[in-house]
């Protein structure tokens, strides 16, 4: 529908330069589609306004939508991570649906100023990594929507460096610029 309708299809998303919005410009470039970003003051807006019809579609987390989806209200046509979420397992990933390698996911994670002492971080970090794995939280996440992962500092930092040099990337090949 997007390649028949070049501009024609607008999604919304929760702000400009939110994880969700850099979701939607990472599809455009992967699917080589035209689709017009809606910027709204938060995923609440953006998601009244698509269950409205007010705008085609929308990337959002996956909490946010899960009750719509459940009720038939919202129809899921595919998620951003490279594997299936517990909480939805019948709606594809997009690597699944033709776009291989495509992974844009939204993350949470616990920061420490630069100079904290390594053992308190660590020591930080195998709490943390307690509490994900105990089955009370891990199925309370997964049941809305959250994909609990622990892991190493080392690892953390990895990710993160990662992800900077994805977004990057993407900004400069999309022509965005600040508002």
């Amino acid at each position: 529908m997007a390649r028949a309708k070049p501009g024609g299809l607008n999604f919304g998303s929760g702000g400009i330069g939110t994880p969700v919005h850099m979701s939607g410009e990472l599809l455009k470039l992967a699917a080589k589609i035209d689709i017009t970003h809606i910027p709204y003051k938060g995923a609440g807006p953006a998601l009244t306004d698509t269950l409205a019809g007010n705008v085609e579609m929308m990337f959002s987390g996956v909490p946010v939508i899960i009750p719509h989806v459940q009720s038939g209200r919202l129809r899921a046509i595919a998620i951003g991570s490279l594997k299936r979420f517990t909480a939805i397992p019948e709606v594809p990933t997009l690597d699944e649906s033709g776009l291989k390698g495509y992974e844009a996911t939204t993350w949470f994670g616990l920061m420490a100023p630069a100079k904290t002492p390594k053992e308190i971080v660590t020591r930080w970090n195998v709490e943390v990594d307690k509490i994900l794995a105990s089955p009370d939280l891990s199925t309370r996440f997964l049941n809305e929507g959250l994909e609990p992962m622990g892991g190493t500092q080392e690892a953390f930092s990895r990710f993160i460096r990662v992800e900077i040099d994805k977004y990057a990337k993407l900004v400069k090949a999309s022509g965005m610029k600040p508002q």
